[in-house]
């Protein structure tokens, strides 16, 4: 009987050791919420796997007792990417989780290493060149470019970028995607899903974290061109 006790309860100790700790909206777990996860977000959804014990979206680690099948290509188990636990990857996740928990940290925060592009090589993000003045106390938009003919994006599925901007010179910026023509007929080709769009000014309000990814599973096809816009007002 005392064996049997003993037995139960290293068990249940092992466990308990053996369980991994998310935090919602930390989707690759490096220690903070930002529009990387979002990324990580588009390629899960759709995903069913065990639901999380007594799941909050509260800012607190929460215990993963059953990891799911699948994991992301940093080995980051898809379980992350459960924000309210319920055992689906939605897009409630990103609304519970990585909307409502954005720019919060835990623990150290671990930077993501990606692979640079190579000049002349690689496709281009940018702003497209300007034609007509910019006049002072009026609100201004600039296109965003994205590959070009001869080096165009291929397989785009998302992407997560930054832009920073002169507080002495611009009032407010955001990325108006859903409402750019020319990006909702070309750029998502989401096969009839919904993509997942994130703007967010940071609270230095001197940076906007921008990201945008399908979320069907589907790569799209190659594409280049006008992928969205930056609206500001000029002092």
């Amino acid at each position: 009987m005392i064996r049997s006790f003993i037995l139960g309860v290293l068990l249940l100790l092992f466990a308990e050791m053996n369980a991994q700790l998310m935090w919602p909206g930390d989707v690759n777990n490096n220690g903070i919420v930002n529009h990387i996860d979002v990324l990580y977000l588009g390629n899960a959804i759709g995903t069913v796997g065990p639901p999380r014990t007594d799941a909050t979206i509260n800012w607190e680690g929460q215990t993963i007792r059953t990891l799911w099948a699948e994991e992301f290509s940093n080995g980051v188990n898809y379980a992350y990417a459960d924000s309210d636990g319920n055992g689906i990857i939605s897009q409630e996740d990103f609304f519970l989780g990585i909307d409502s928990n954005y720019g919060f940290t835990h623990g150290v925060v671990i930077s993501e290493n990606f692979d640079l592009g190579v000049p002349d090589a690689s496709p281009q993000l940018g702003f497209s060149e300007v034609s007509d003045p910019i006049i002072e106390g009026t609100i201004a938009g600039i296109l965003l470019s994205f590959g070009t003919e001869d080096l165009p994006v291929e397989d785009f599925y998302g992407v997560a970028f930054s832009i920073n901007y002169d507080l002495d010179i611009v009032q407010f910026g955001f990325f108006p995607f859903q409402n750019f023509e020319g990006f909702d007929e070309g750029w998502l080709d989401n096969d009839g899903g919904e993509p997942l769009i994130s703007f967010r000014p940071n609270l230095t309000g001197n940076k906007i974290e921008v990201a945008i990814t399908r979320t069907s599973g589907m790569p799209a096809t190659s594409n280049f061109g006008d992928f969205g816009a930056f609206f500001y007002c000029h002092y």
